[in-house]
């Protein structure tokens, strides 16, 4: 493997309360780089966090069903997990508008939309909140994507195969019936 290991930064190198920015440069043996980079923030007080794995910008097919999974988690300042009951969230945007999309999971950590209920060449935009139940005030952490509906394909289909023989002086009957766009199901 051509690329670093991962860094483990300790937690003592980090004030409570700032901002970091990390960012890591990566060039090739042809001169090729790529440069990403991440904020870190420390808190002041024990706080949930969440996260969206995966690309900040999702393509999907209109006729396919969304899957965004998150992970959640509690910890304190001082690196102890301790169990709390956290609530979540998942909230849909369409041109900065909340949509009316809801879930079909039963796992509330994920968001199953179905095929056909996004609108294809749009953008949406999918926010996970979590909460800690019961906190006085209010503890919560949101993760964003972008959703990217893409332009499906469209099938022309003609029955009895790709040749037809017919007799001089008759008729041919052309069956292209089961044809079908990709973005006109449901």
């Amino acid at each position: 493997k051509l690329l670093p290991p991962p860094i483990n930064i300790p937690y003592f190198l980090f004030a409570k309360g700032y901002t970091y920015e990390l960012s890591v440069h990566l060039c090739n043996f042809l001169g090729g780089c790529g440069e990403s980079a991440i904020n870190v923030i420390t808190l002041n007080e024990t706080s949930p966090s969440i996260y969206l794995p995966g690309n900040p910008i999702r393509l999907v097919a209109r006729n396919t069903m969304l899957t965004v999974i998150s992970v959640a988690s509690m910890t304190s300042c001082i690196q102890d997990s301790f169990s709390a009951v956290l609530d979540y969230e998942w909230t849909v945007y369409s041109c900065g508008v909340k949509a009316s999309l809801m879930s079909i999971s039963k796992d509330k950590t994920k968001l199953l939309l179905p095929p056909n209920s996004l609108n294809v060449s749009s953008v949406y935009s999918v926010q996970a909140t979590v909460s800690v139940r019961g906190s006085k005030p209010l503890k919560t952490s949101s993760a964003l994507i972008a959703v990217h509906v893409t332009t499906g394909s469209i099938y022309a289909i003609i029955k009895g195969g790709v040749t037809k023989t017919m007799r001089i002086f008759t008729t041919i009957d052309i069956d292209a019936s089961s044809s079908y766009d990709e973005d006109k199901g449901g």
